[in-house]
Parts: C-alpha cells; sequence; structure tokens
C-alpha cells in the first residue's frame, strides 16, 4: 500500500465519510506520521485534525482524518465501498469498533463524472496534457491498457490552482489579483510518473549507458526521474560524435 503526498484529491467529502471509529492517537500509530495536520479551528470540526492518505495496489484511495478533540476517526474512500476500506485499515495495522454506512446511491462516481479535480496526463515529450480523467483509477486502466509513458496529475475543478493552494494553507502566496497569481502554477502534491503503462514507486533508478566504437559499454550516471534521465539522454544524442546511449530501469515498477 502506497501512501500519497498531500495535497491529496478525493471526491468525497469528509461529511461523504463510510467508515468511523473512536480511537487515540496511540491506536493510530501503525498510520506512521501524519501526512497534514491541519490546526486552524475555522476550518475543522473544532480543534486538531491528523490526516493520512493512502492507496492500495488495486487502486482503491483512502483518506483518514482523526479529530484530535472529539478522539474520533471518519474515514473517506474512492470508490466509497466500506468493506474495502476497512479491509486496507486492517492492513495497515488497524482494528477498530468499526462503523460504516453506505452512501446514497447518487454519490458514486460514474464514467465522465468528476468531483473536486480531474486527472491529466501528458505524454513522453508532449508540451501540453494530451488525455483527461475523471478519477485517477480510470486514467490508471487507460495507461495500463496503452502502456504510455508519462507523467498524471490533477487539477482542481472550477477554481484555480492558487485558490486551491490557499485554501490547502499554503505559505507565501503571490498576493490576489497580480499578475503573479495569474501566473501562478502551484505545487502539486500527486504526481505520478509511468513507464509503459506502469506507475512508477519513485524509488526507481535510471541508468544512462553508452557504447563506444568498439562495443564496451559504460554507465553514464544514474538518476531518480525518468524525465531528468531524458533530458540527459537527449544531450547526449544531441552530442557531434555519435554513440549508441540509452537507458535502463532498475528497481522494478508497481
Amino acid at each position: 500500500m502506497r501512501r500519497l503526498t498531500f495535497p491529496v484529491v478525493l471526491p468525497y467529502e469528509l461529511r461523504e465519510w463510510v467508515v468511523q471509529f473512536p480511537a487515540t492517537r496511540d491506536v493510530l500509530h501503525p498510520l506512521g506520521e501524519p501526512g497534514n495536520i491541519e490546526e486552524d479551528s475555522t476550518r475543522t470540526h473544532g480543534g486538531r485534525e491528523f490526516c493520512w492518505a493512502f492507496e492500495t495496489e488495486d487502486g482503491l484511495r483512502l483518506g483518514v482524518v482523526w479529530a484530535e478533540s472529539q478522539k474520533y476517526v471518519a474515514v473517506v474512500a474512492d470508490p466509497p465501498e466500506p468493506q474495502r476500506a476497512i479491509a486496507a485499515l486492517r492492513a495497515l495495522g488497524l482494528e477498530a469498533p468499526f462503523e460504516t454506512r453506505a452512501l446514497p446511491e447518487a454519490l458514486p462516481l460514474r464514467r465522465g463524472h468528476a468531483r473536486g479535480a480531474v486527472w491529466l496526463f501528458t505524454g513522453e515529450g508532449a508540451a501540453q496534457p494530451t488525455a483527461a480523467f475523471s478519477r485517477k483509477q480510470l486514467a490508471d486502466d487507460w495507461l495500463a491498457k496503452n502502456r504510455f509513458s508519462g507523467t498524471l496529475v490533477p487539477y482542481p475543478l472550477d477554481r484555480s490552482r492558487y485558490e486551491y493552494d490557499r485554501d490547502w494553507g499554503q505559505a507565501a502566496l503571490p498576493p490576489p489579483g497580480s499578475d503573479e497569481a495569474q501566473r501562478y502554477v502551484g505545487t502539486v502534491g500527486e504526481r505520478y510518473e509511468y513507464f509503459e503503462g506502469r506507475q512508477l514507486s519513485g524509488t526507481e533508478r535510471w541508468q544512462l549507458w553508452r557504447q563506444d566504437d568498439n562495443g564496451s559499454r559504460f554507465l553514464v550516471d544514474d538518476f531518480g526521474s525518468r524525465t531528468e534521465a531524458l533530458k540527459a539522454l537527449q544531450k547526449m544524442e544531441s552530442a557531434v560524435h555519435k554513440q549508441g546511449y540509452w537507458l535502463e530501469l532498475r528497481q522494478g515498477a508497481k
């Protein structure tokens, strides 16, 4: 199971929880350090809220929010399936008196219906996005089917990246209404790299190799990002003296 980096995009709000349970901070110890702590009580239900987010191997995305003052946890999930959410919580090491509920039939999302954000895919080498999806799971399925490489990022619906980051409490924003605010592209919490349809885990190393005129192979450098590795490859291939260059992936993809 993968921890998600905040800000996290989930199509359901906290009031649309599918699992809740009482808990102390010690009970939540298996989750590790929270990905976000909301300390502004005007943005919470009173007191601090500790937040975690995860994605399972089969595509379930869930947010876990613990209200410190109430000692209670609410869990939202996409898709909003309580039993899958409980299975994920138990896989994380949690056991509690879980309370579940099913959301109204109108709330589970259908294909083509987006809430909160859309996911934009930019194919490798493209100057702008080449596909848009209402949910990450649909993007994952499409990429696996077509074996495409590139990056996938979420963008907020019906508001700017500036407003989105402001609502998340992002510091050092340009003044509202300024030219800088108009150009603001923000910071992306969730950004995923794909290679031949597989989402990379972020722990891979991309090795740049060279073969000289005598057929000898040499490791030139390695990189933590395919994007950076491709830039180095393109620079090498543009050299006057032509040799063979290529990339190799190490430490397997998801």
